[in-house]
């Protein structure tokens, strides 16, 4: 997915400060209530649209779309009932009526067949005839050379068929210069203002020097025969329509290989239509180009364009971000985070013990990003704009795409190979994938659609590609689906996707599974001592006083790296609760994108460097199998939605990085897991979920590494017993990484829990409490940091760095100060009554 960097980094600078101030206002869960209730008007609204567009897209016909008539299809002639033009080096010798030499040229003025033989060197053979007139012109062994015209130029007639005899080799080449310049002058060395049909066994070479090889300014139908294009620009061109019911055609152009230009208002023109055929094509722009739609019942193809996917401009890179590491691996203890450098929190500290206040500078690296260097997951809708502009002004020189459409694109059988620098497959409207098997090398999108993509039959295969599928409204119902992507795998993305602000950052329904339970301790025990091994923001999860004297306060919250990390509602000192193991919620003012993903059957597997599955709205899955390889860096997830993730069938595997791990929706009527392991599993390592009699209900390797995996199937039963194991091998049978059956020996236990109704997040230690909420809950970790004491009273400096990793509460009335301006690696201390901290800086606090 596309994103601003400067848009998510200042909306963790505000989110941070919001966070300290705990600033909630009933304006703002106003506002997210009427966002929430925009998109959802907006979803209906795009499904809608989506529906009428594929329902459109799959009433076109091929057989409704053209017709074949007995001119079209006829390739038998004699002599005795032609007219017989013998080409002579530059001039040429007529035998019957209807055309004349002269010139150079040979001029046709009437309907009839003309068989055309010999060398022709500087002249053409021009076709003037009346209005409605068949001209057919058999090609029985010709060369034409023209020097600054078309070879052959038709400009008028009724409809001109060129026949190729079988056994029979004929060239048409034209000049680098033609002589008619003017706006309507003709552009290809096989030119025709009228119809065009080719048909026939036989072969024709055409070499475009001026600018298009095979150019029809109204319909153009290739039947059958062997063409080899050759052209500077375009290599074959239909204005109203371009059809190809057979043959063997290679093209190698400049510009677009194969295309309709029709810019009128009709809506029947424009079609590119191709029943069966051998195609070759190499273009420096798009291989094949229609100005209405695109439909494929058949074929093979091997297209290249823009000098393949090697040759793709570099995509932009974001700045390198991960979200806010508050509480790193999930753990039962809320312990500290485990891993991540001590943050620098350059605020400074109230210098006095009697209230007097100072101002601090709102350089918080606390919030900055550290270690992973991957983009987060929810779209700007600022950035999708830019992305949308940059495709509107796209001009047609720097598209290089495979098929491409502006209304829509069929493909219902052949076989393709496309490498292409820019999407193999794009259509400014819907795309139909039913049948076939695509192989795809893309610089760009796999397979994109401005407005929805459907694949209910057929095998693709991106090898490689920068957004594997991408669209509005997405639906995989059929087939065979693989992806492998260096960003986002599968990206529902409407254009808008949730507001970028402080709850759109990480707004909707938040990254789940990562929560951290509050510590079983007595109340007033002391705080254990531990690293800070917080990246950036600190992990305390307890509650702390605000009240008493001498809290320092600032302009930006001097103290706002450490107390963004704490979560809850505040109490009537000003404490902060969290509620025992649950996470931050998403944060105000985010709202769901409206675009969709749904999976209802087929065979779909991901292998993302981005985001696995990505919705910038919500994904539905009621039958098929979808299986991830999510990403391995911290901003981004396997799974990654704002809005919902309805699961009510079908089977999921999604493993990744824990960074962003999300799984289905609690309203989902199929039970999931979310498994997050106490740390990363090498790629290939054996995860095995397995009933409580040992039995693997699933084993998978992933294909990278990884910390979290996401496992739904039918077969989970709520109340059961289950457990997770690492190591291993199965002697099931082996897809893409999956084991569906056999057996596991020397696999490791991990931890065995009770499945619950809907989903399940699950680490080392059992069971924790769902729905975490800022990436995650607060504090849930293994790391060494220390465990606050309930019911104490703690005093301290304000500018603390990194993450102490406190949780509990520490709720009553702060009133010491914190002599001290020592630098300590503990934990607030949790004593009963009052006590100092030696944090990095002297002063009060208001924590």
């Amino acid at each position: 997915m596309k994103h601003s960097y400067k848009t998510k980094f200042a909306a963790i600078l505000i989110l941070s400060a919001m966070l300290a101030s705990g600033c909630t206002t009933n304006a703002a869960s106003n506002t997210t209530t009427a966002a929430d209730g925009t998109a959802t008007e907006a979803t209906e609204t795009t499904t809608v649209n989506a529906s009428e567009a594929n329902a459109k897209l799959a009433s076109l016909k091929i057989k409704d779309l053209v017709e074949y008539d007995a001119d079209d299809t006829t390739v038998d002639w004699s002599a005795g009932d032609s007219t017989v033009i013998k080409l002579n080096g530059t001039d040429a010798t007529v035998t019957g009526a209807g055309a004349k030499s002269g010139g150079g040229d040979v001029t046709i003025s009437s309907a009839g067949t003309y068989v055309i033989s010999g060398k022709l060197q500087g002249g053409s053979i021009v076709v003037n005839a009346g209005k409605d007139d068949v001209v057919r012109l058999v090609l029985n062994g010709a060369q034409i050379a023209s020097s600054d015209s078309p070879a052959i130029q038709v400009k008028q007639a009724g409809k001109t068929v060129l026949t190729l005899p079988e056994g029979t080799q004929n060239t048409l080449s034209d000049g680098t210069k033609y002589a008619d310049t003017s706006d309507e002058a003709p552009t290809a060395a096989l030119f025709s203002q009228d119809d065009l049909t080719i048909n026939g066994t036989g072969q024709l070479t055409v070499q475009g020097n001026y600018k298009d090889g095979i150019t029809s300014k109204d319909d153009l139908k290739i039947v059958s025969g062997t063409l080899s294009v050759n052209a500077a620009d375009d290599g074959i061109v239909g204005r109203d329509l371009a059809a190809v019911k057979a043959g063997t055609i290679n093209v190698n152009a400049g510009g677009d290989g194969f295309k309709t230009t029709y810019d009128g208002d009709k809506t029947d023109k424009g079609y590119l239509l191709i029943e069966d055929g051998t195609f070759h094509v190499e273009s420096g722009s798009d291989g094949f180009q229609a100005a209405a739609s695109l439909l494929i019942a058949g074929g093979t193809y091997d297209v290249v364009t823009g000098g393949g996917s090697a040759n793709a401009e570099p995509h932009e890179e974001e700045m390198p971000m991960q979200r806010p590491d508050f509480g790193g691996q999930s753990g039962a203890d809320g312990q500290g985070g485990e891993s991540g450098a001590q943050g620098t929190d350059s605020g400074t500290a109230a210098d006095s013990v009697n209230g007097t206040s100072a101002s601090a500078s709102a350089k918080d690296s606390a919030s900055q990003v550290k270690d992973d260097t991957a983009a987060s997951t929810n779209s700007s809708s600022g950035t999708d704009a830019d992305a949308t502009q940059t495709e509107d002004e796209e001009s047609e020189s720097t598209s290089s795409k495979g098929l491409k459409a502006e209304a829509g694109i069929a493909v219902s059988g052949g076989t393709f190979t496309i490498d292409s620098a820019d999407d193999t497959v794009h259509s400014n409207g819907s795309i139909l994938v039913s049948g076939g098997q695509l192989d795809l090398a893309t610089g760009d999108d796999g397979i994109h659609g401005d407005v929805s993509i459907v694949i209910s039959g057929g095998k693709v295969n991106i090898k490689n590609s920068y957004e594997g599928i991408e669209a509005a409204d997405i639906s995989i119902a059929g087939g065979e689906v693989n992806v492998v992507a260096s960003d986002d795998g599968v990206n529902a993305s409407d254009g808008s996707g949730s507001s970028e602000g402080p709850g759109g950052m990480f707004g909707g329904q938040p990254p789940a599974g990562m929560p951290g339970q509050a510590p079983d301790q007595a109340a007033g025990s002391q705080g254990e001592t531990g690293d800070q091994a917080q990246s950036g923001t600190s992990a305390q999860t307890g509650s702390s006083s605000s009240s008493g004297t001498g809290s320092a306060q600032s302009d930006a919250q001097a103290n706002a790296g450490s107390q963004a990390a704490q979560s809850g509602s505040a109490d009537q000192n000003g404490a902060q609760q969290r509620p025992d193991g649950q996470g931050m919620p998403g944060g105000p003012g985010g709202s769901a994108g409206t675009a969709q993903l749904t999976i209802s059957g087929g065979y779909l597997t991901v292998n993302a460097q981005g985001d696995g599955l990505d919705a910038n709205g919500s994904i539905t899955m009621t039958g098929g199998t979808a299986i991830v390889n999510g990403p391995t860096s911290g901003g981004n997830g396997a799974l990654d939605y704002d809005g919902t993730f309805e699961q009510s069938g079908g089977l999921l595997v999604a493993a990744g990085s824990a960074g962003m791990a999300q799984a289905p929706s609690e309203s989902s009527s199929q039970r999931s897991v979310l498994m997050t392991f106490p740390s990363t599993l090498k790629a290939g390592t054996l995860v095995t979920l397995a009933d409580s009699a040992g039995t693997p209900v699933l084993s998978f390797a992933p294909a990278k590494d990884i910390q979290t995996i996401v496992i739904s199937t039918p077969d989970l039963k709520s109340g059961e017993t289950y457990a997770f194991y690492t190591g291993g091998t199965s002697t099931g049978t082996l897809k893409d990484g999956l084991y569906t059956s056999g057996k596991l020996t020397a696999g490791t236990k991990v931890v065995s829990f009770k499945l619950g109704d809907t989903v399940t997040y699950v680490n080392e230690s059992g069971v924790t409490t769902g729905g975490g909420g800022f990436g995650g809950g607060f504090g849930g970790g293994r790391g060494p940091g220390g465990r606050g004491g309930a019911n104490g009273s703690g005093s301290g400096a304000s500018s603390q760095s990194g993450a102490s990793g406190t949780s509990g509460s520490t709720s009553g009335n702060s009133s010491g100060s914190a002599s001290g301006s020592g630098t300590s690696s503990t934990g607030q201390s949790g004593t009963s009554g009052s006590g100092s901290s030696d944090n990095a800086a002297t002063g009060t606090s208001s924590i």
